[in-house]
């Protein structure tokens, strides 16, 4: 009998190859959370983070940003076969092993290919590819940027703007140079870009991560397909000779999966998701500016290490990517003998290449959690050794000696943040045309109060704080100009997203003229992050723009956490009809539908609010209706389509999640039932923050020495403390305002209560004081 194989025991390896390599640890353990069911709305929850944080990593706001379940090459198949109708023209410019993959995919989809070669370790001129473009006039582009097999990266930046000229969808394979290098995916004009995991990312081969534009979406959609045993019968299908020509890889059905409609297509690799989730969170989190410097630090140090070990690098060293290096093997020597020494006796792996390069190149990676010091240190002494075993004559640490010069010339720079430890007290300084007077900025104002408070008494009691107090005032928070919200504060924790710069206002100023024009930029608030030294806190006063407080005939309160939100486009479409010859009977009024719905989340709300509804335990769920357009919007024409927005909130992430896709389950059985169809999409989506237990204790004793019972509540409203919330503890203070009423003019609030405010965030400050110093 056969005997039982044992559990899997991998030796113990320093990858340091062009891919894989070794997996953050972090991402591990990701990948070992307990599996949920596809439909749990926490798994919805964590599809809709994934999106959003991989436009982060691809630096776009493009909605379809999704990962597809399988290797990189799984992304490469899924955007060729979904953009590529059998028949069609494309040109894959070729620089490597990579450029042949992308020809045969395309070939497999049935394409016409034409290819423009050159030799391995060059790339290709911006007019190269323009003039064959012209020439052939294909319909994609299919380019590679960052090709392991020759270490090079092939410039895109003026591709895009080339092919938006003549008319071709661009796409581009980045799976080796994704946050490694610099890839601009909204500002270059790439239509649809894939990746991997296995490299820059720090994560396993498993999952591809790709974003798609809308002219790349509109290209899909019209190919778009929906499985017979799931059609509602009423989708608008392409016909039986334009569906995509993959069923695992539709890219049409894979965004109906991933997006508002949630239409099965296949069993969510969960494991993967949750490692791609830390992947990209992990990138974001550092800032991609601060990863791609990252990985030129360490790749530049190696590339010093080989030259000062007397190797020969390998192809034009100007378009080299930062994460991989190729040196020439020394005449005579076994290259493969080599790597298996250094695996053998050093448990590290580097690689050879393919093609004209095997056996003639030795490749060698400093990517994602193998881009550090140790790491290349480590590997250049071995590799120094091993050489010398060799009979390479080499200079003694030469390569460990040429890396660490390199880091003290670029690295060992003095520090000059201060670390000493903080408390931040702020809000924001802007708010919405014909607001009120109070909104955001009284915080900023009662902060600067507090913080004199202290100043003055230190100079005359000589007595300070154990930390520093800081007042800061945010711009931006509400995102009236350039539609992006909570800007300033995202910009010291931490999450300023790349590509925020071009986002523009009514008059067509992007966001990166306007910082220039105040004398700043992009790269300025990215570089406004405090997460090298985080404070040890967050507190924001603010008025309660909601009328609790008022109806307790309470002047303060705590906030407990703010609600998480998210935010839809709906639309119910039926069939537009004269209203005098349409029988009741035999119509599809498309408002009727978005009426019944409208009362249905009203109805659903209003039972969670008043504890009707067991499984919806918090009572914070807030469900709005807001808008309402039809068409044709005639007065004797039924109405054929019903354009709404949906705004959903509550504490509990889950519970909301549970709630909306009970509210959308609903509109489905609604738009059946009616004869009309319904389609919705994600507009928006926040996580709700939880305050701190500390922090609210803190605001609990500082209300209390006002002489005013202490009070907790939620807030239904975003503030700055949600982005403040990724760098550290973040607590609040809200302050009665008359009626509820706010951003309007009539906002108002009573100098009492201001005084009182001032007085228990003083208070506040002294209990995170005397909780520090213990």
């Amino acid at each position: 009998m056969t005997p039982i194989p044992d559990q899997i025991h991998p030796p113990q390896r320093l990858l340091m190859g062009p891919g894989p390599i070794n997996a953050d640890p972090r991402v591990l353990r990701a990948l070992s959370a307990p599996l949920i069911g596809q439909y749990d709305p926490a798994m919805t929850h964590y599809m809709n983070e994934t999106m959003q944080l991989y436009r982060g990593v691809f630096e776009t706001r493009n909605a379809a940003t999704l990962l597809i379940d399988g290797t990189s090459r799984a992304g490469i198949e899924a955007v060729l076969v979904s953009l590529i109708r059998p028949g069609e023209r494309v040109l894959v410019p070729i620089f490597g092993r990579f450029g042949h993959l992308l020809r045969e995919i395309a070939e497999r989809c049935g394409a016409q290919v034409h290819t423009l070669e050159c030799e391995w370790g060059e790339v290709f001129r911006p007019e190269q590819i323009e003039a064959a473009i012209r020439e052939v006039q294909p319909t994609l582009l299919a380019l590679v940027q960052g090709d392991t097999s020759t270490t090079m990266c092939q410039p895109l930046e003026e591709i895009g703007a080339i092919c938006r000229r003549e008319g071709v969808l661009f796409y581009s394979d980045a799976t080796a140079s994704l946050a490694g290098n610099p890839l601009k995916t909204d500002e270059w004009g790439l239509d649809a870009v894939t990746a991997g995991l296995q490299k820059c990312l720090a994560g396993p081969s498993g999952s591809s991560p790709l974003t798609l534009s809308p002219r790349a979406v509109e290209v899909v959609h019209a190919r778009r397909h929906v499985e017979a045993g799931i059609s509602s019968g009423g989708d608008r299908l392409a016909e039986p000779g334009a569906r995509i020509r993959s069923n695992y890889f539709d890219l049409s059905m894979v965004l109906d999966y991933w997006g508002a409609l949630r239409l099965n297509h296949h069993t969510e690799a969960t494991s993967m998701l949750y490692g791609a989730r830390e992947c990209a969170r992990l990138l974001v989190n550092e800032g991609m500016d601060n990863a791609i410097a990252r990985h030129a630090l360490h790749g530049q140090a190696m590339v010093e290490g080989l030259k000062g070990l007397g190797l020969a690098l390998f192809g034009d060293q100007a378009h080299r990517m930062n994460n991989v290096s190729a040196v020439r093997i020394p005449d005579g020597l076994d290259g493969e003998g080599l790597r298996r020494s250094m695996l053998e006796d050093f448990g590290i792996e580097i690689g050879t290449s393919f093609g004209p390069l095997h056996g003639k190149v030795w490749r060698l990676g400093v990517m994602g959690y193998n881009a550090r010091r140790d790491t290349v240190l480590t590997t250049l002494a071995a590799l120094e050794q091993t050489l010398r075993r060799g009979g390479v004559q080499c200079v003694a640490g030469g390569g460990v000696g040429a890396a660490l010069d390199f880091y003290q010339e670029h690295q060992d720079q003095p520090a000059s943040e201060s670390e000493a430890p903080r408390l931040v007290i702020g809000s924001h300084l802007d708010s919405v045309p014909d607001a009120g007077r109070y909104d955001g900025i009284l915080g900023v104002l009662l902060g600067v109060a507090a913080l004199t408070h202290f100043q003055q008494r230190a100079e005359r009691e000589g007595a300070g704080l154990p930390f520093a107090l800081e007042v800061v005032g945010f711009g931006d928070e509400e995102g009236t100009r350039f539609g992006a919200t909570l800007l300033g504060s995202h910009a010291i924790a931490g999450s300023w997203q790349p590509g925020w710069e071009l986002l523009e206002d009514e008059e067509g100023i992007s966001l990166g003229e306007a910082l220039t024009a105040f004398g700043l930029s992009g790269q300025s608030a990215a570089s406004a992050s405090l997460q090298a030294t985080p404070p040890l806190g967050y507190l924001e006063v603010h008025i309660e723009q909601g009328p609790v407080l008022e109806a307790e005939n309470l002047a303060l309160g705590t906030v407990t956490g703010i609600a998480g939100a998210r935010r839809f486009a709906v639309n119910f479409a039926g069939q537009a009809g004269h209203a005098g010859t349409t029988p009741m009977a035999l119509r599809q009024d498309a408002l009727c539908a978005a009426a019944e719905w409208t009362l249905a989340v009203e109805t659903l709300a209003r039972e969670v609010q008043t504890g009707k509804r067991a499984d919806m335990p918090d009572h914070s769920l807030v469900a709005t209706v807001g808008c309402c357009e039809l068409r044709p919007g005639a007065v004797n024409v039924i109405p054929g389509a019903a354009a709404l927005s949906l705004d959903i909130r509550a504490l509990d992430d889950a519970q909301r999640d549970r709630a909306l896709e009970e509210l959308l389950q609903q509109a489905h059985q609604i738009a059946e039932r009616r004869g009309v169809t319904f389609r919705c999409e994600q507009t928006h989506a926040a996580n709700a923050v939880a305050c701190d237990e500390g922090l609210m204790q803190a605001v609990d004793l500082g209300i209390a020495a006002t002489g005013q019972a202490p009070f907790r509540l939620p807030s239904g409203a975003g503030h700055d403390a949600m982005a403040v919330s990724h760098l550290c503890p973040v607590g609040m203070l809200f302050l009665r305002c008359e009626r509820g009423i706010s951003h309007h003019p009539a906002e108002a609030v009573t100098e009492a209560d201001v005084a009182r405010a001032l007085a228990a965030l003083i208070a506040s400050i002294e209990a995170v004081a005397a909780r520090y110093s213990c």
